[in-house]
């Protein structure tokens, strides 16, 4: 695969994910439509990016699996009684 192949696909990765991305983004630091989205949906939308990422990971630069590790780990970290505000 060539470099502006690679870099082709990469753009079409980063379309897939950037939407599911953005929605996680909004429901954790309460922007935009977060209120529409509930935590069962949050968790079905992780679980889709998480899958996205882990089939193009060959693909993909290693600092941005590890950059979505380390948000996964800090945006999933609950304190006690925060899901309930978000009900």
């Amino acid at each position: 695969m060539g470099q502006s192949q690679l870099t082709e696909k990469r753009i079409q990765i980063y379309e897939k994910v950037s939407p599911l991305l953005n929605r996680l983004y909004c429901y954790f630091v309460y922007v935009g439509d977060w209120q529409k989205h509930s935590p069962a949906a949050v968790v079905a939308t992780r679980r889709e990016l998480d899958h996205e990422m882990h089939i193009n990971r060959y693909l993909l630069d290693p600092e941005v699996l590890t950059r979505m590790k380390h948000s996964s780990t800090y945006c999933l970290s609950f304190t006690p009684g925060q899901e309930k505000m978000r009900s």
